[in-house]
């Protein structure tokens, strides 16, 4: 039975996020990032178009470049992006079937690891993110399959070491993903066998750190692991990421960055970031779920830090968001089975029952109305026009001795359509890149491709936003935020 609610989730999910995927989000340069790094390796067997300086783990686009060599997806997509977008599709799908089976092996009964699916895949919060060719998408499936392996009812070595393997692989494409390797031990402490634990925890350990110590190991060899004047080093990528970042502000203030940020996740769907945070406090309280609120209450907690909120940070709980709405559920339900020593606990039985009704028939009466309008944009609503005529308007106007600063979300689809690649400069690596070299800096600049990620990050890129200041709009495309503009530089 398990098995074709499964069938059944993964097709109905499969169908919603695929049709459109190309047109809604528009592509977004982390995105164009990624995929440019994927056609390095697969091109130029080296791990980024630009220098590799540590920014993440390389396997990610690694993995990327291995799905569009065998499938050309490069060839076939009708941009970079999009060939981006079919792996997401896939690894989504895994993702569904993996939560389901997580929701049931901690216990949910079949209808509430429904809706825990139903929550995760229909939210537009997450069709929005499940879409974008990120980093996060690429381990989501290796982070559930750890979880999944460590609950497994045969409790076997392989299993746990399984685990052990594929939460190593989640750390090595999205390194923040090792926030969730503490919950994951917990449960693999409750899940083994006292009289095999030694032997275990030793098979367990050496694999997830043998694995996870490759990066630091190849920084190493690369002579590239400490400070160097003249090389890029992953203690500073790392001494960056932590330290150096420019935060975002606090939640709590509208017109700070991470306030903006956490609007946008509101906007998209309030409902399962609010009703999930409350189920999670309640878990707290539930011990056989209470891992489940811990994550999610400490994910929210990350939200108060000062530092850098990157967009995508609200990927990774949303699965256990709905893990903690559907486990409210399964928990009150089962509360409500269980019959107390007096004469009215039947009473109180059907009650307690009759709240879950209510609550399960609020969902679908409320939130999924809601979430069918926000499926139907995202299946309908062509958010990439801006992008794909620019593309167009390049490459019937723009020559080959002409240097253009473009945004990193059409960076690989200019390089591929024949401008060279020396004269296609991905807009931020004038300032940051030390091997991008203009003998006449921003004077050598023809043309701008001015889109709001452009925009928002010229203030820390000084050649960059001097060469705006001299430049003249050509073309616009769209309107508002999304708007992009062509943009010719006057030396």
């Amino acid at each position: 039975m398990d098995i074709a609610v499964v069938l059944v989730l993964m097709t109905v999910m499969g169908v919603i996020h695929a049709v459109g995927m190309n047109s809604f989000p528009a592509r977004f340069d982390d995105e164009g990032a990624y995929m440019s790094q994927a056609w390095a390796v697969l091109t130029r067997f080296d791990l980024s178009h630009y220098t590799y300086w540590y920014d993440h783990p390389p396997l990610g686009w690694i993995v990327l470049a291995v799905y569009t060599g065998l499938t050309g997806g490069l060839m076939r997509a009708p941009y970079g992006v999009a060939a981006g977008r079919e792996a997401m599709l896939l690894f989504n799908l895994v993702s569904v079937a993996l939560l389901y089976v997580l929701a049931r092996r901690l216990g949910l009964k079949r209808p509430f690891a429904v809706i825990v699916v139903v929550l995760f895949g229909l939210s537009p919060l997450g069709i929005f993110y499940h879409r974008m060719v990120l980093l996060d998408n690429l381990a989501m499936p290796l982070l559930l399959a750890g979880f999944v392996l460590v609950l497994s009812p045969g409790r076997k070595l392989g299993a746990h070491v399984s685990a052990a393997a594929a939460l190593a692989m989640a750390v090595l494409i999205r390194e923040i993903f090792v926030i969730f390797v503490p919950f994951a031990t917990w449960l693999y402490w409750k899940n083994t066998k006292p009289e095999n634990r030694r032997y275990s925890v030793a098979l367990t350990t050496t694999t997830f750190f043998g694995l996870v110590l490759l990066y630091p190991i190849f920084a190493l060899l690369r002579g590239e692991l400490l400070p160097r004047s003249d090389r890029v080093s992953l203690f500073d990528a790392i001494t960056w990421q932590l330290f150096e970042r420019q935060g975002s502000g606090s939640v709590f203030d509208a017109s700070s960055p991470a306030g903006e940020v956490t609007a946008s996740w509101l906007t998209l769907d309030p409902w399962i970031l609010l009703i999930g945070l409350a189920a999670a406090v309640i878990l707290l309280f539930v011990p056989r779920l209470r891992w489940v609120g811990l994550v999610v209450v400490l994910q929210g907690l990350m939200l108060l830090r000062p530092g850098y909120l990157p967009v995508m940070f609200v990927v990774p709980v949303l699965p256990f968001l709905a893990l903690a709405i559907g486990g409210i559920l399964d928990e009150s339900w089962r509360l409500g089975s269980q019959r107390l020593p007096s004469r009215r606990s039947g009473g109180a039985m059907w009650l307690r029952r009759g709240l879950v009704a209510a609550s399960v028939t609020a969902l679908v009466l409320v939130v999924f109305p809601k979430y069918q309008v926000g499926v139907a944009r995202a299946m309908e609503f062509d958010a990439d026009q801006p992008f794909v005529k620019t593309q167009e308007w390049l490459e019937n106007n723009l020559e080959p001795d002409e240097v253009l600063f473009v945004d990193g979300a059409l960076w690989l689809d200019v390089v591929q359509s024949g401008h060279p690649q020396e004269n296609t400069i991905w807009f931020y690596k004038l300032d940051s890149d030390p091997g991008v070299d203009l003998s006449g800096g921003w004077e050598s600049v023809d043309y701008i491709v001015s889109s709001e990620v452009v925009r928002n990050a010229i203030y820390d890129l000084p050649q960059m936003e001097t060469a705006l200041e001299h430049s003249e709009v050509v073309e616009v495309f769209g309107e508002g935020e999304g708007r992009i503009e062509i943009r010719r530089v006057e030396g």
